[in-house]
């Protein structure tokens, strides 16, 4: 079976015949007229086929050597292993035009059988031809042409025996000493290893190593085993398998890597390995050569792959040859699709047309119209769009063939930019006609001063400022008003230039010859040159005066209203602390008289009494709240939480409140997630349905929530007497309500919105108000929406244990003798011991006379001036230890809450009710009974 044609391996069989070229032989000769004679045409031939022509051996009848490969009948013979036949070459589409058919030879038959090598290649063909069409050439006929063929293969084989056997002989007649003084000469190290792989003979090892260094030793000894146990890997296969091997090995020798082509062959004794001989070729400088061409590449490479520019190789032809990643990102070809093509892809018209003459030319004349010399031509990209490219193109000789190299960039931008720069000139003239319009329009001075403070831009507002008639450019504040005044405007102008930095101030000046000075809010800028250089300033100024007399009346009256308020607050202050104590008082007496009065028919006045004192204590509260906000010490603790479990339990808790008015109250849509402080949200909501319950008369209350992409809108809506307009606003300071001119209690006291206001504004949400008269209001808070997150339970706070109430002693500090009492009163009712004092010295001696108390109840005003949390400090001293402590105070100044809340200690705020006071002791007894008081 004929092998597939692999066009190189078949001229490299060609060349091995050494047949090309030679003269004309006798035994060709005859194959080629014993052709002609029995097949009874003009010519016979003998040819061989190399990579460009068709070479004729033998050519009875024909005068012509040789013909191009092109045009040969044979190129098409070589093709097949079967004969080629043409009957009529004229009729034949294949050779119709061929010029050896319409020109001097004018062939009308052929037939051809291919020469092929025992190899299975075919290198040429034996051939007959006349000049007329010949239709009688049967299967017969083709079987003799073949054999003539395989006559003239076997001649080429018998000669290349020949040739052989000829070289063999000679190889065999060198002389004994011949070779060794060619192996003692020879650039190769030879030697003989034993079965344990050491070195029984050798000769030129590397330099500067001698035999003796290597005799009787192996490559561990050496160079170390782990250097030398890839190379003893090797031989130890070679001598396992018996089998050859090759390789090159990197050693080094006396601090010098060297390299060497080794190859080891198994030495045989009686059918057994017995050892091996081995050969080495230093190739050092090869591989170092080697190296360095790589090396060289690569850096070529790297400089062609990262170039900027496109960087295309073309043959003199016009082929592409090198094409780099820059060309593809500026064409649009990848280098796959471009290398092999014509150059003439990437150009656009009129180039692309005028290209291949241009090149046709200068192979024939040398005339370069571009080489060497950069020009802007226009590409074409792959889609079909021009682009404009900066071209320069360089000549070079690989040795046998002339290339062409072009550099190409993408000056797309930089005709852009020209396009631009040339409208941009047109605009800037338009544009300072339209700013000197614009300046001259500025109802303000406008200026431009130098370095040496001279006016260069100065409109006509500048010039009646300064009180001047006419054109003030190029003069200076010098020769326009007082020296004075003008040092003082130069000293301005040369600390903007020297700290570069823009200056706004405002300054007086005198009005021209009028004197009359006139306040100006005054910018100053430095101006910079493109180097960075400051070069002058420019400044704008702006009339004051007026605006001037109007803030100081507004400040005036900032400072009156703010005196005003600060006395408010003193007032509300002190009058909730006087007004706390008493209270305060009452709470703890109704506490003791409730416990002991229980089915007394005197009880039911206590419980209206108590109910009395519970409307104040929730008025004082939510006084003590609004403080509390004012204070700061009320923190948000923002979280992820659902909306739906505060919305649902809220309007569960009060469907029951709802109901009893004969109103609806639903929520709906609050599935979604946030981040908020839950508690405080839940304050908020708590007093927006408190309200819409309070002035709904009919239908319902709605809490629900919309969203707005990342955002969610928390409403409560309800259908009752709305807010007018104007009010909108006015609903949230404190004790302001709408619809209850007669302060009737159960529509609540005017501090909910006011909590409201500040809560949100604590947490940072928006809150706003849409309400029609006699419909219905709806108040949203709006929130950011975030995905579902997960839930964590918040730790439960630990509640107090109530210990063992007969063996715990607590010492109460008031000033108040009612307050004092009823603290003992009701303290004792609940089983504690109790002993009292009026300020910090007092209790002191109490402290030394009774022993240490288990817990402390400390108002925070005493007598002389001094403080609770300075009484429990005293105390704590004394004792030596902590104690438990509640610091109770009426007093609800913002700075005080604040500086109460910093001490660490359990505040309470007046007035607390007996069962609030009753869980605080025990708390505060459990915390001291944990920490070992």
């Amino acid at each position: 079976m004929l092998r597939s044609i692999d066009e190189s391996r078949r001229l490299d069989i060609l060349r091995r015949y050494a047949i090309l070229d030679t003269p004309p032989e006798e035994v060709f000769d005859r194959i080629a007229r014993m052709a002609a004679r029995y097949f009874r045409t003009p010519i016979g031939t003998v040819t061989f086929v190399d990579h460009a022509r068709q070479w004729f051996k033998a050519a009875h009848g024909l005068d012509v050597r040789e013909t191009g490969r092109d045009v040969a009948f044979c190129h098409y013979t070589i093709m097949s292993d079967a004969p080629l036949i043409v009957p009529d070459a004229r009729n034949d589409q294949r050779f119709a035009d061929n010029p050896l058919v319409t020109g001097a030879m004018n062939i009308g038959f052929y037939a051809g059988a291919p020469l092929i090598t025992a190899d299975g290649y075919r290198v040429g063909t034996v051939s007959v031809i006349d000049t007329v069409p010949r239709n009688e050439f049967g299967p017969e006929d083709c079987q003799h042409l073949t054999d003539l063929a395989a006559i003239v293969v076997h001649e080429l084989e018998m000669r290349q025996a020949a040739s052989d056997f000829k070289g063999e002989i000679e190889r065999h007649f060198l002389s004994e000493e011949r070779l060794k003084l060619s192996v003692a000469h020879a650039p190769v190290t030879l030697a003989t290893l034993d079965r344990d792989l050491r070195y029984t003979w050798i000769v030129n090892p590397p330099a500067p190593l001698t035999p003796q260094d290597y005799i009787g030793r192996c490559d561990s000894d050496l160079w170390g085993a782990e250097a030398a146990e890839p190379h003893m890997a090797q031989k130890r296969e070679v001598m396992a398998t018996g089998e050859s091997r090759r390789w090159e090995l990197a050693v080094n020798i006396v601090g010098c890597q060297r390299y060497f082509d080794v190859s080891v062959e198994p030495l045989y004794e009686h059918g057994q390995v017995v050892g091996a001989a081995y050969a080495a070729m230093e190739i050092t400088e090869r591989k170092m050569a080697e190296l360095a061409l790589a090396r060289s590449e690569a850096r070529h490479r790297a400089v062609l792959n990262t170039a900027a520019d496109a960087v295309v190789v073309i043959d003199e032809y016009g082929v592409i040859e090198r094409y780099n990643p820059a060309a593809e990102r500026i064409f649009g070809y990848t280098a796959k699709e471009a290398i092999g093509r014509n150059i003439s892809i990437l150009m656009g018209e009129p180039d692309r047309s005028r290209h291949d003459d241009y090149l046709q030319r200068f192979r024939e004349t040398g005339e370069a119209h571009i080489i060497g010399i950069g020009r802007e031509v226009i590409g074409a990209r792959k889609d079909g769009q021009p682009v404009p490219l900066d071209l320069t193109v360089a000549e070079w000789w690989d040795g046998k063939r002339r290339f062409f190299t072009g550099m190409m960039r993408d000056i797309t931008r930089r005709k852009e930019s020209e396009v631009a720069l040339r409208r941009a000139q047109a605009e800037l003239e338009q544009s300072l006609a339209l700013l000197n319009a614009v300046v001259e329009g500025i109802p303000d001075p406008f200026f431009h001063k130098d370095r040496e403070g001279r006016y260069l831009v100065a409109n006509r507002a500048t010039a009646r400022a300064l009180g001047v008639e006419g054109d003030i450019v190029g003069k200076t504040d010098f020769d326009l008003m007082p020296t004075a005044e003008a040092q003082r405007m130069r000293m301005t102008d040369l600390e903007v230039m020297l700290r570069g930095e823009v200056k706004v101030f405002e300054e007086m000046v005198s009005e021209g010859d009028s004197g009359m000075m006139r306040w100006y809010l005054t910018s100053k800028i430095p101006l910079r040159a493109s180097t960075g250089e400051v070069t002058g300033i420019v400044g704008l100024a702006r009339d004051i005066t007026e605006r001037r007399a109007m803030v100081e009346q507004l400040r005036q009256a900032k400072e009156q209203a703010e005196s005003a308020s600060r006395a408010k607050t003193s007032f509300l202050a002190a009058a909730s602390h006087d007004l706390r104590q008493p209270v305060q008082a009452l709470l703890l007496f109704t506490g003791a008289l409730q416990s002991r009065l229980k089915g007394h028919p005197a009880g039911q006045v206590v419980v209206r009494m108590k109910q009395s004192l519970d409307a104040l204590q929730m008025l004082l509260e939510s006084l003590l709240d609004i403080s509390r906000l004012d204070a700061g010490v009320v923190f948000a603790k923002p979280q992820p939480c659902s909306l739906s479990s505060i919305c649902g339990r809220l309007v569960g808790e009060y469907r029951e409140s709802a109901r009893r008015k004969g109103l609806r109250i639903a929520s709906a849509g609050c599935g979604s997630w946030t981040i908020t402080d839950p508690q405080l949200m839940e304050r908020v909501l708590r007093n927006l349905i408190e309200n819409a319950i309070r002035y709904t008369e009919s239908g319902g209350i709605l809490v629900g929530c919309r969203r707005r992409g990342d955002r969610l809108l928390l409403q409560v809506l309800d259908t009752g007497i709305g807010i007018p307009a104007d009010q909108t606003e006015a609903i949230f300071p404190e004790f302001h309500q709408l619809g209850n001119p007669e302060r009737d209690r159960a529509k609540g006291l005017g501090l909910g919105l006011s909590i409201v206001r500040r809560l949100l504004d604590l947490l940072g949400h928006e809150l706003t108000v849409r309400s029609v008269v006699g419909q219905g209001t709806c108040f949203s808070i709006d929130l950011p929406r975030i995905a579902e997150a997960a839930v964590v339970a918040a730790p439960m706070a630990p509640r107090g244990e109530i210990g063992d109430v007969a063996s715990s002693t607590v010492l109460v500090i008031d000033d108040e003798p009612i307050v004092r009492s009823g603290l003992e009163i009701l303290l004792r009712d609940w089983g504690y011991g109790v002993f009292a004092a009026a300020d910090v010295s007092e209790a002191l001696g109490q402290v030394e006379r009774q022993g240490a108390p288990d817990a402390i109840i400390a108002d925070y005003r005493l007598q002389g001036g001094h403080t609770g949390t300075e009484a429990v400090q005293a105390i704590q001293q004394a004792c030596g230890r902590a104690l438990p402590a509640i610091i109770v105070t009426g007093d609800t100044a913002p700075e005080r809450i604040a500086e109460v809340e910093r001490s660490g200690l359990t505040i309470a705020h007046k007035p607390i009710s007996g069962e609030g006071l009753r869980n605080l002791v025990s708390a505060a007894l459990a915390e001291g009974k944990r920490l070992g008081a």
